[in-house]
């Protein structure tokens, strides 16, 4: 039987991998939100279902399992060629 080196951590590509189904899987629950009541069974589910994937993207990229990573507007972090914020 052949025996693989097991590691701690996660490597990039595979982590990588996981981030982009993860990416899939939240927008696609973001959509059905969209459609779905609040108070319904469904809803929570799904709702239920976001935050886990945040929650375990947070541990493979050594975050607190409860971080939260502000939202930035597409442009808010431009800067212009000299250095000085635009």
């Amino acid at each position: 039987m052949v025996r693989h080196k097991r590691y701690e951590k996660i490597n990039g590509s595979d982590l990588r991998e996981i981030e982009a189904c993860a990416d899939k899987l939240k927008a696609a629950g973001q959509r059905a939100m969209r459609n779905l009541a609040p108070s319904g069974p469904h809803y929570a589910a799904v709702l239920e279902l976001n935050r886990q994937a945040v929650r375990t993207l947070n541990v493979l990229n050594d975050r607190s399992e409860d971080c939260e990573q502000p939202h930035h507007a597409p442009m808010s972090q431009c800067r212009d060629m000299s250095g000085q914020d635009g």
